[in-house]
């Protein structure tokens, strides 16, 4: 299914107040982009980013299917899952229909970031995450 961002509720108003950190991580877990609340710990990405692809294929062997959330503890981190990058996301939400969004995100940071996607090398702070929110999904990471 296909979703427009004029099919959806306004995203920042929706979950604006509830996003604590996103990330974007390349498919062998270097953190490509991040934005981390201040409320939260101010962690190492490399390290969270490395952990988080780490449990993921860790789960993907174990039952041959791919993790779309985990939880923690009044928190989760939503996952999506491309060809280039993963796309994560920690809002205090359970069952947030977050998956519509994270695709306009994802089809944005193609658009924009293709040739570096496609010859990824390592370098990292390529991605404007902030840009790609406000044009994408039309928030400001002021609201984190």
């Amino acid at each position: 299914m296909s979703f427009k961002k004029s099919d959806l509720k306004d995203f920042s108003d929706f979950f604006g107040s509830k996003i604590k950190a996103i990330m974007i991580v390349h498919k062998d877990g270097v953190p490509m982009a991040e934005l981390i609340s201040k409320k939260l710990p101010q962690n190492d990405p490399t390290l969270i980013a490395g952990a988080l692809t780490s449990i993921c294929h860790v789960i993907e062997e174990i039952t041959g299917k791919g993790i779309t959330s985990i939880a923690t503890g009044d928190d989760y981190i939503h996952f999506l899952r491309t060809p280039y990058f993963n796309v994560v996301i920690m809002i205090n939400e359970r069952y947030a229909p977050i998956e519509p969004y994270l695709k306009i995100f994802e089809k944005r940071i193609i658009s924009e970031y293709k040739e570096y996607l496609d010859n990824f090398d390592g370098e990292i702070g390529v991605i404007d995450l902030k840009k790609i929110l406000k044009d994408s999904l039309g928030i400001s990471f002021a609201i984190l």
